[in-house]
């Protein structure tokens, strides 16, 4: 049996809209890999390495393609809400739920 921490413990928010998804992105990495949950100030988030460069948000498509095929959903379900310029980003995914994220970040 799979354990699942509590929700709260977990970077991610069921809402009205779809699950919001909290990340830290750190581009130009050697590879692009999840580097798991951290702790965070205000929520825990999901750590991602991207090998693109935060240059005219090459960054941010290539965190989206990412998501994209870690959680095996359509990529016109992914939306960064905010932090488009920051390494700290809040993700909404439509069409899944909490459950479907949970199986791929834990």
């Amino acid at each position: 049996m799979l354990f699942c921490p509590p929700l709260k413990d977990l970077p991610i928010k069921e809402t009205s809209d779809g699950v919001i998804l909290y990340i830290k992105v750190t581009p130009n990495a050697a590879k692009s890999k999840v580097g798991g949950i951290k702790v965070g100030p205000l929520h825990p988030f999901l750590k991602i390495f991207i090998k693109e460069q935060a240059i005219d948000g090459k960054a941010n498509k290539a965190t989206i393609d990412f998501l994209h095929k870690l959680f095996k959903h359509s990529k016109s379900a992914f939306t960064i809400q905010s932090g488009q310029l920051q390494r700290s980003k809040t993700i909404l995914i439509t069409g899944l739920k909490a459950k479907n994220i949970i199986q791929h970040i834990i």
